[in-house]
């Protein structure tokens, strides 16, 4: 009997991207199946995504996508990495601050737009072409500017550690602010309560600045955390800069 020919691992499928591709008898290209998922993605979210639907959608066998994808988990990594190939980054200006700014925003919009898809990609080995290609663009821009390399790395993880938790929180307000079943003036309105009737003497540093905490609550003031975030960040980095 003749050896079953491997799947490739996403590891494998990531590195070998650019390699020319002989012809095979699958009779599914990689690309397809990620083209599709993402056109189901955006007709019925990603937590609906199924290989069952997908296979139907491209009016194939579910053999066919399991020879590029072990599991659902997979496909998910591999279209939200092809989400990132997609997004249009601007080139260095020479403005460091700016540019990181710019960057973070980016990454920050397509969360945003695909953030179930990434939240489901979340547990997957993050190493595509699309997540190298911002890695390698913040730490360009980084290292150019004349930060130490042990400087550049920290400061990546930071600032993307920051936007991904700023953004995290920003969907999680608009989960709450969509549902038909609240109403935001009288949910605001029981959060400041909620705050103004807490013990001085319990919690005297949150009672201090209670008043900014509900201000910054608003769903109109959500997305300010992340540019407050990014723009403390820059100001430390700042400082370390030679």
């Amino acid at each position: 009997m003749a050896p079953q020919q491997q799947r490739p691992t996403l590891l494998e499928q990531w590195r070998d991207r650019e390699r020319p591709r002989q012809a095979s008898q699958v009779s599914l290209s990689r690309e397809q199946i990620v083209q599709a998922t993402l056109e189901l993605v955006r007709r019925d979210g990603a937590r609906n995504l199924s290989i069952r639907k997908l296979a139907a959608q491209l009016g194939s066998g579910a053999a066919s996508i399991y020879w590029h994808v072990q599991n659902k988990d997979e496909l998910v990594a591999l279209a939200f990495d092809e989400v990132l190939v997609a997004v249009d980054l601007p080139e260095p200006s020479g403005d460091w601050r700016a540019d990181c700014h710019e960057i973070c925003q980016r990454i920050r919009e397509v969360m945003l737009e695909f953030g179930d898809l990434f939240d489901l990609a979340a547990g997957m080995p993050n190493v595509g072409p699309g997540s190298l290609r911002f890695t390698d663009r913040i730490l360009g821009v980084l290292r150019t500017s004349g930060f130490p390399d042990d400087v550049v790395v920290h400061a990546h993880n930071v600032l993307l550690d920051t936007v991904i938790g700023t953004v995290m929180l920003e969907r999680s307000f608009q989960h709450i602010y969509e549902r038909e079943d609240v109403d935001v003036p009288d949910l605001q309105r029981q959060y400041a309560e909620f705050f103004h009737a807490l013990p001085e003497d319990t919690y005297p540093h949150l009672v201090a600045v209670r008043d900014q905490l509900i201000a910054g609550a608003g769903s109109d003031k959500v997305s300010l955390r992340f540019e407050s975030g990014v723009k403390v960040l820059l100001d430390g980095l700042e400082r370390l800069r030679p």
